[in-house]
């Protein structure tokens, strides 16, 4: 398989085992999430614990969050395609039959660094010891390190302190976080068509390239504009790419005075606003960090475009309105 969708394919039409003649999986199976070009997958043994209506969801993305992994773009998959309707339909030949036929095949098309598994049964099919927080290896995926987590109902029922979970990868953060920084990079200052003379490629073509170098992000900062944010998102999101939405903004600190002179149309005003226009205007890129500095970003584009001469202007009275929710570059 070489593409995410040759591998639903092969997800839904399986018949491995008894479980895919039952009536729910001829409807739908349990299909992999996130960025199938993650250096990080993490699998479950029925996709409990991956359904994001759950509890455990929550505590296992508060996991790797802490420890410097992005949950929303990891490889999110299941050691059983199908749903199993009663739990005493699930036996071990149902999972070593999945394992043969798509999970050995998927970790060769995702080619992860380092693979997670949640609780002792799917460490047992991996045939690793059941110890969190250290490196291993299998050889369902020898290019690969195995790391055991646990079993995050054990906090959900009450029975395992939730900061005892949550620092379970404690010791190998620094292990984690070499393998991220040495293997991925993400571009956060990046053109293309609607930067004019300055960018390349479509949202399509630039998406493409980044599943190529394996980059986990896509973000764009085009030249006084959001036009390519959309269609940006929607090729992010259909390859499992995280959307960075950004502006490389037209950075005035005499936006005010420009503004004013422009009321004007003596000698005087036009020689002034065009000197304070010319020499001092620069470029500065933004970023928004989440939900709200998205929607500040909207907000100062639209103000940049009202506030227009020879390009659509912005200053720090503006931009420190939308402190705490954006990242600024020097």
């Amino acid at each position: 398989m070489t593409t995410p969708k040759e591998l639903v394919e092969v997800i839904n039409q399986c018949s491995a085992c008894s479980l895919g003649s039952l009536e729910e999986n001829l409807q739908s199976r349990i299909l992999p999430t996130g960025y199938h070009r993650s250096l990080f997958v993490v699998i479950d043994s029925t996709g409990k614990f991956l359904d994001k209506n759950q509890g455990e969801f929550s505590l296992l993305k508060n996991l790797f969050t802490s420890t410097g992994i992005d949950f929303d773009t990891m490889w999110k998959t299941t050691l059983i395609k199908c749903h199993s309707g009663e739990e005493s339909a699930f036996s071990k030949d149902c999972g070593f039959a999945c394992i043969d036929a798509i999970l050995k095949n998927e970790l060769e098309f995702v080619d992860p660094k380092v693979v997670f598994l949640i609780g002792n049964d799917v460490a047992t099919y991996f045939g690793v010891e059941d110890k969190s927080g250290v490196l291993q290896k299998s050889s369902l995926c020898s290019s690969a390190d195995v790391v055991v987590l646990q079993d995050p109902s054990l906090v959900t029922k009450g029975k395992e302190a939730e900061d005892k979970f949550l620092q379970q990868l404690k010791p190998i953060k620094s292990d984690l976080i070499l393998i991220r920084d040495k293997n991925s990079f993400v571009n956060f200052h990046h053109h293309n068509q609607y930067s004019m003379r300055d960018g390349y490629g479509t949202e399509e073509q630039i998406a493409e390239r980044l599943i190529e170098l394996r980059s986990p992000g896509f973000c764009l900062t085009n030249h006084g504009n959001i036009n390519a944010h959309y269609r940006q998102n929607l090729e992010s999101k259909s390859r499992g790419i995280k959307p960075i939405f950004g502006t490389e903004f037209y950075y005035n600190p005499y936006r005010a005075d420009i503004m004013r002179l422009l009321a004007g149309d003596s000698p005087d005003d036009v020689k002034e606003r065009e000197a304070l226009g010319k020499g001092n205007t620069y470029h500065l890129t933004v970023v928004a960090k989440n939900y709200d500095g998205y929607r500040g970003l909207i907000w100062l584009n639209n103000q940049a475009w009202e506030n227009f001469y020879r390009f659509p202007l912005m200053d720090f009275d503006l931009l420190k309105r939308l402190k705490g929710n954006i990242c600024v570059f020097s």
